[in-house]
């Protein structure tokens, strides 16, 4: 099968006392570029190119699915959700944070064991999971994402997730 060959012409240049005026006329212009293809290997190219996007989606979306809990750990940590900054703590739970020497800023850690046991997963050539690895942790975050919602992306991370994706697929 011929793969599509690229052609670069600097134009002939047939005298020795022309050279150096040909190539300095030449470098001036640039260079002229012609693909030139088979026609009849185009869908050969186009099936390849296919066959190799697909066997990188799956590490495509693990990446991806990595960026994503690295985005919601980044964001929590600084005191915000998908929606905007958390809510405050109630003055009760505030003083006994200070008292302990803990931040007053809502960060959603207290041991780090929720936050730590966030992980994902490839589910399917089209799904990738962020999940947390024990029940203790989901119960938490359930609870936690009533008062204060962290596991999820606003438009803006959705739209870096896409970039994140196809900068990975097309590697």
């Amino acid at each position: 099968m011929a793969l599509p060959v690229i052609l670069a012409r600097l134009g002939a240049l047939t005298r020795a006392s022309s050279f150096r005026a040909g190539i300095q006329s030449a470098l001036s212009r640039g260079l002229n570029i012609e693909v030139l293809t088979d026609p009849k290997n185009i869908a050969d190219v186009a099936n390849k190119e296919r066959k190799r996007i697909m066997r990188k989606k799956r590490m495509a979306l693990l990446r991806t699915a990595i960026h994503g809990t690295n985005i919601i750990l980044d964001r929590t940590e600084k005191g915000y959700g998908y929606n905007g900054a958390f809510k405050s703590y109630s003055p009760g739970y505030s003083l006994k944070r200070a008292a302990e020497g803990r931040t007053l800023t809502p960060n959603l850690f207290y041991t780090g064991r929720m936050l730590g046991s966030m992980t994902q997963k490839v589910i399917s050539n089209d799904e990738a999971r962020i999940f947390f690895t024990n029940a203790d942790s989901s119960i938490k975050a359930a609870e936690n994402e009533r008062t204060r919602p962290f596991f999820g992306f606003n438009e803006g991370e959705k739209n870096q997730l896409r970039r994140v994706f196809f900068k990975e697929i097309m590697r």
